[in-house]
């Protein structure tokens, strides 16, 4: 018999007869393995370290891998970004894209990661009460921007002055989607905007998480 056959064979045998074991040695590849997917992408030194980052400790985003992965791929020094709700992801679009306009509410975490941000970054803090300026701080000094990326307040508001500021490449990033917002949905397909979904793990997170992308055709993601 062949040896590579006996092998297979024999394994097959002792996952049957002790399947707990064979489950308890993959976790253990998982989580110490060098190619595992908890190694490699940084999810266990995010762990560690508290905050989103990759196997090396620079910044990524609080979002799923799968989007910071397209993002990884596409964005680009020619495309402006604003962002509502600054943090690690806002290190980390500044090192891919030629600006950053980033609005943050909290004082102290404004305060924090202002001696972080290069100069490409805009960081302004911009308390939040409903109906003050926070929402339309997008669409207030007349720019245009390539991507808005939205994770925090408001998020209906920032939506309708974030379609008002796009260039007409422009697409809208929307994170934690996998709790609904039924009214954003509607105002962006009326809109003529169309969606992509992404669906994974967070960086140091425990659920399936989801953010969404929308946008019209040739826009300046390629898609």
């Amino acid at each position: 018999m062949d040896e590579k056959l006996f092998v297979s064979r024999g394994g097959r045998v002792l996952r049957r007869m002790f399947p707990s074991l064979f489950g308890f040695i993959k976790a253990l590849r998982l989580f110490f393995g060098h190619d595992s997917f908890l190694v490699k992408t940084g999810f266990l030194r995010s762990c560690a370290e508290g905050h989103p980052c990759r196997k090396d400790g620079t910044p990524l985003p609080w979002m799923n891998y799968a989007i910071i992965c397209f993002l990884e791929e596409r964005l680009k020094p020619s495309l402006s970004m604003f962002e509502y709700g600054s943090g690690y992801s806002t290190l980390f679009f500044a090192g891919l894209v030629g600006s950053v306009v980033s609005v943050e509410s909290d004082r102290y975490w404004y305060e924090k990661l202002r001696p972080k941000c290069p100069e490409n970054v805009n960081l302004i803090h911009q308390p939040f009460e409903l109906g003050n300026t926070y929402s339309r701080l997008v669409s207030s000094a007349g720019r245009k921007y390539d991507i808005v990326v939205i994770d925090g307040h408001a998020r209906e508001e920032c939506i309708v002055n974030a379609c008002l500021a796009l260039t007409r490449q422009g697409v809208i990033l929307l994170d934690d989607t996998h709790r609904r917002f039924p009214e954003i949905d509607q105002h962006l397909s009326r809109a003529g905007f169309m969606s992509i979904e992404f669906e994974g793990l967070k960086p140091g997170g425990i659920t399936v998480d989801r953010a969404s992308l929308f946008y019209r055709q040739n826009t300046c993601l390629g898609i």
